[in-house]
C-alpha cells in the first residue's frame, strides 16, 4: 500500500508540474493575444479613419482641363454617361466639377474678376449658378446632379477655394450655428493672389470652425463624395487645412480631400499626409514635355509617402480633347505624342498617383480610350506596393512589388528626345537572377532574361513590365559602350552625395542633379553649409571621359561655390583630374571644362563654399571622348 501511495504521490507531483506548465502556457498565450490585440488597436488608432475612404488612388474625370471655370450641367452629365458606359468597369468612378461653379457670368482664358455674379445662400455659402446648373434651382444645390451621377454608379466631387467669400464678408452674412458673421472671421492677409473670391479664415475666432463645418454639412447633404480645395499649398496654410479636416470628419459623410495646387512644400509632408487623401506635387500640369519631364524628380522625392489612403498627386492627365473653354489654352487634342502619352500613364501608374482625366470624355478617340483602360497597366496603379526609383537620370527605372507574389513591376523611361535607347535593368538590383518578362502594355510574353533586362525604348517613351523569377538561365548579351562624345550622365547610373537638403539619406538617387535639358530642379539639389561638398556618379562599367559641364544655380539665397574640381577613382582612392577645375564661375549657363582623358567607373564633382548660403547645382553633364 505504501508503494502504491508513493507512486500516487509521484504522479500527483507530476500532474501538478504539468498543470503549472499548462497554466503558464495559457497565461502566456492570453497575454500575448492581449498584447497583440492592443498593438493592433493602437495601429488602428494611429491610422486616420479618412484613409479608408481612398485605399486606392482615386480615378476620375475633372472638368478643369477642358472647360476651366465654365462647365455646365449638361457637359458634366455627358462625361458621366461616357464614364459609366466605357470606363467604370476599369475602376474610373469620380466626376468632379472644378472651379467657380457658383459664378453666373464666368469666362474663358482667365477669370471674370471685374464684375462676377456670385450665388450664395443666407449663410454665406456658395450655391451652383442656376443658369449653368438648372437642376440646382429652388435651393436644391448640387443634390440633383449628385443623385444623377450616383444613379450611374459613380461618385460626385466639387472644387472649392479655401476661405470665406468676400461677398459674404461685405454683407456680414451670419454663420450657421454660430453667433458670428462672416466679417468676424476673415483676414485680408494671405488672400489668394490669382483669384480674389475669398478671404482667409482666421483660426481660433468664434465662427471660423463653424463656417467650415457649415459648408461641409451642406456638401454632405448634397451627396458630395470628393472635394478639391484650392490655394492651400503655396504658401502652406496649416491652420485652414486642419479646420477643413475637422469639418469633413464631423460632417457625417466620407468625403475624400484633395489639396491644390502645388508644389506642396516637402517640409510639410508629415502634416499633409495626416490631413488629406491626396496633395499636389506640382503646379498645373499641361500637355508639354517639360511638364512631364519635370514630374520625375517630384515623384522621386515623395515616394516614401505613397500609402493607402494618402497619395502624392502628380496632377491631372492632360489627355484627349482639352482647352475647349479652358482658363488657358485653346481647343485641341493633347499635344503629347503617343510615346509621351504612354510615358505619362506609365509614370502615374508606377508612382500610384491619383488618375484624374482632363479631356472631354465623349470626344475620346479609340487610342485614348485604350490608353486609359488597359487593365494590366491600371493594376499597377491600384495594387502595387513599395514603389520606388531604382535608377534615375534620363534613362530611368522604377520598381514596385506585386502583392502576394515574388514578382516585380518595372517601369523604364527614355527621357532623351533624339533616339531610341536601351534601358538597362540589372536584375541583381531587384533580387533576381533570371526572370520571365511580360509587357503590360501589349500583353506580350517577352521570354526569359538573365542578369540584365534591357528593353529598347523610343525617345520620350516608356515601358511597363511584370518580371517573374525563374530558374531558367539564358546567355547574357554584353553591355553596349556609350557613343563617342555622348553625355553619359544621361545613362542609368547611381548618384550619391555628401549632403543634400531635405533628402532622407545621403545616398538618395536623384535626377535633380543630372536631368539633361531641365531648369526646374535647382532648389532641391543644394548644400546649405560652408565647406567642401561633393556629388558622385557610379557606372556599371568603366567609361573614358574628357569633358564636364556644370550649370550652377544662383537665386533665392542659393549662391555660387568658391570653386570646383573633378576627381576620379583609381581603384584605391579618389584623385584629382589634372586640369579639371574651375574658378570665377557663372550662373545661368554651362561652365565647361575639358581635360586629358581618364577612364573610371566613379566620378566625383567636388566644390567648396565659404558661406552658409546654399550652393545649388541644376545640372552637371559628363562626356565620353570623341573619336
Amino acid at each position: 500500500m505504501k508503494k502504491t501511495i508513493v507512486v500516487k504521490r509521484k504522479m500527483s507531483r507530476g500532474a501538478d508540474i504539468m498543470k503549472t506548465r499548462i497554466i503558464t502556457v495559457v497565461l502566456s498565450l492570453f497575454f500575448m493575444t492581449a498584447f497583440t490585440a492592443c498593438s493592433q488597436i493602437q495601429m488602428i488608432k494611429k491610422t486616420p479613419q479618412f484613409y479608408t475612404w481612398a485605399l486606392r488612388p482615386p480615378m476620375g474625370w475633372n472638368s478643369w482641363d477642358c472647360y476651366g471655370p465654365t462647365v455646365t450641367e449638361e457637359e458634366v452629365k455627358a462625361n458621366a454617361d461616357y464614364m459609366a458606359g466605357h470606363m467604370k468597369e476599369f475602376g474610373w468612378e469620380y466626376i468632379v466639377v472644378d472651379i467657380r461653379w457658383f459664378v453666373k457670368n464666368t469666362k474663358t482664358h482667365g477669370y471674370n474678376q471685374r464684375d462676377p455674379q456670385y450665388v450664395l445662400d443666407e449663410y454665406g455659402r456658395y450655391l451652383p449658378a442656376e443658369n449653368r446648373f438648372p437642376s440646382s434651382a429652388g435651393g436644391k444645390g448640387f443634390k440633383p446632379l449628385a443623385d444623377y451621377i450616383h444613379s450611374r454608379g459613380l461618385k460626385f466631387g466639387i472644387h472649392i477655394m479655401r476661405g470665406v467669400p468676400v461677398e459674404a464678408v461685405k454683407k456680414r452674412l451670419p454663420i450657421l450655428a454660430s453667433g458670428a458673421n462672416a466679417a468676424d472671421i476673415y483676414s485680408t492677409e494671405m488672400q489668394c493672389r490669382w483669384l480674389r473670391d475669398n478671404y482667409t479664415i482666421v483660426a481660433g475666432k468664434v465662427g471660423s470652425q463653424e463656417y467650415y463645418d457649415s459648408i461641409f454639412e451642406l456638401y454632405a447633404s448634397w451627396g458630395v463624395d470628393y472635394v478639391k480645395v484650392d490655394d492651400l499649398s503655396v504658401p502652406y496654410h496649416t491652420q485652414e487645412i486642419e479646420m477643413i479636416r475637422k469639418a469633413i470628419d464631423n460632417c457625417g459623410r466620407p468625403i475624400v480631400l484633395s489639396t491644390s495646387p502645388g508644389p506642396t512644400p516637402f517640409e510639410n509632408a508629415e502634416h499633409i499626409s495626416k490631413h488629406a487623401n491626396l496633395w499636389r506635387l506640382t503646379g498645373d500640369f499641361w500637355d508639354n514635355w517639360n511638364s512631364l519631364n519635370n514630374a520625375f524628380s517630384k515623384c522621386s522625392r515623395w515616394h516614401n509617402y505613397i500609402r493607402p489612403g494618402s497619395w502624392p498627386d502628380s496632377d491631372m492627365l492632360a489627355l484627349g480633347r482639352i482647352g475647349i473653354r479652358a482658363e488657358r489654352g485653346n481647343n485641341r487634342m493633347s499635344r503629347f505624342t503617343s510615346d509621351e502619352e504612354i510615358t505619362l500613364m506609365t509614370l502615374w501608374c508606377i508612382v500610384r498617383s491619383p488618375l484624374m482625366f482632363g479631356g472631354d470624355l465623349p470626344s475620346n478617340d479609340e487610342w485614348t480610350l485604350k490608353l486609359i483602360t488597359n487593365p494590366a497597366v491600371l493594376a499597377v496603379n491600384k495594387n502595387s506596393e513599395n514603389n520606388k526609383p531604382l535608377y534615375e537620370g534620363n534613362l530611368a527605372v522604377w520598381v514596385a512589388d506585386v502583392p502576394e507574389s515574388r514578382d516585380k513591376y518595372v517601369a523604364v523611361f527614355n527621357r532623351t528626345g533624339k533616339r531610341q535607347r536601351a534601358v538597362n535593368v540589372f536584375l541583381g538590383d531587384i533580387g533576381f537572377k533570371n526572370v520571365k518578362v511580360t509587357d503590360l502594355w501589349t500583353g506580350e510574353d517577352l521570354g526569359v532574361y538573365s542578369e540584365r533586362f534591357s528593353p529598347v525604348i523610343k525617345p520620350h517613351g516608356a515601358g511597363l513590365y511584370r518580371l517573374t523569377p525563374t530558374s531558367k538561365k539564358v546567355p547574357v548579351e554584353p553591355l553596349s559602350e556609350p557613343e563617342s562624345g555622348s553625355n553619359i550622365a544621361m545613362l542609368a547610373c547611381k548618384t550619391v552625395a555628401s549632403y543634400v537638403s531635405d533628402w532622407t539619406s545621403a545616398d538618395a538617387a536623384n535626377d535633380e542633379l543630372d536631368a539633361a535639358n531641365s531648369r526646374d530642379y535647382s532648389h532641391y539639389g543644394n548644400w546649405p553649409q560652408r565647406g567642401e561638398h561633393w556629388i558622385e556618379y557610379q557606372w556599371r562599367q568603366p567609361v573614358t571621359i574628357d569633358k564636364i559641364d556644370v550649370w550652377w544655380f544662383k537665386d533665392n539665397g542659393i549662391r555660387l561655390p568658391q570653386s570646383y574640381k573633378l576627381q576620379y577613382f583609381n581603384g584605391r582612392q579618389f584623385v584629382d583630374v589634372a586640369g579639371a577645375e574651375g574658378y570665377g564661375l557663372d550662373a545661368g549657363r554651362y561652365n565647361s571644362t575639358t581635360f586629358e582623358p581618364v577612364t573610371t567607373d566613379r566620378l566625383r564633382l567636388v566644390f567648396t563654399s565659404q558661406t552658409d548660403y546654399s550652393t545649388g547645382i541644376i545640372e552637371w553633364r559628363v562626356f565620353t571622348v570623341k573619336n
